[in-house]
């Protein structure tokens, strides 16, 4: 599935995709520090990232989106049933309670799982792409960063990303958050 979103996303998207790694958002970061520097143009960046971004992926938009960018229906469907019928088990005070049917999220540590986040990550960079054209967004699976020239420009990539995740109903998790700089 990950080949399938390899020709879709931009070079900036980087996580659960052939090739790229993590350590590749920090090169990039690294390349744009560098680039400023030289140029004497100062940059501007933040970074975020969801709160249990697996748990909380909207499962709607991602079975229309894959059936929309091509994946089999039948596979989707599939799997959307299987999630549908999954039950999970909370264990209170040291026991364990009843089942209770899955209804939200995707299960942590499924290649599945990786691949709906992989269409979230592509969503946002559409996103910012279409409403705040001068905000370079970079992002590794839950976790996003913004490169901007000004403040002005960032501030308005930083609600712009606020925006999309209130669309996906998506939590930025504040707690990790840096001011922007």
């Amino acid at each position: 599935m990950e080949t399938h979103l390899e020709g879709l996303v931009d070079h900036h998207q980087f996580g659960f995709l052939p090739g790229r790694e993590a350590v590749q958002v920090w090169f990039t970061i690294q390349a744009y520090l560098e680039v400023s520097i030289i140029s004497g143009n100062e940059k501007r960046g933040w970074a975020t990232d969801i709160q249990k971004a697996c748990e909380n992926i909207p499962r709607e938009p991602i079975r229309w989106l894959s059936k929309k960018l091509g994946i089999t229906p039948r596979i989707v469907n599939f799997w959307h049933n299987f999630l549908n019928n999954t039950v999970r088990y909370f264990v209170l005070n040291g026991l364990v309670g009843e089942p209770l049917l899955s209804n939200s999220g995707y299960p942590e540590g499924c290649a599945m799982s990786c691949f709906a986040m992989g269409l979230a990550d592509l969503v946002f960079h559409l996103y910012l792409t279409a409403c705040s054209q001068r905000v370079t967004p970079v992002s590794y699976v839950d976790n996003f960063e913004l490169i901007a020239n000004t403040m002005e420009h960032l501030q308005h990539g930083i609600l712009c990303t606020e925006e999309w995740s209130d669309m996906w109903r998506m939590k930025l998790d504040r707690s990790k958050r840096p001011e922007a700089q």
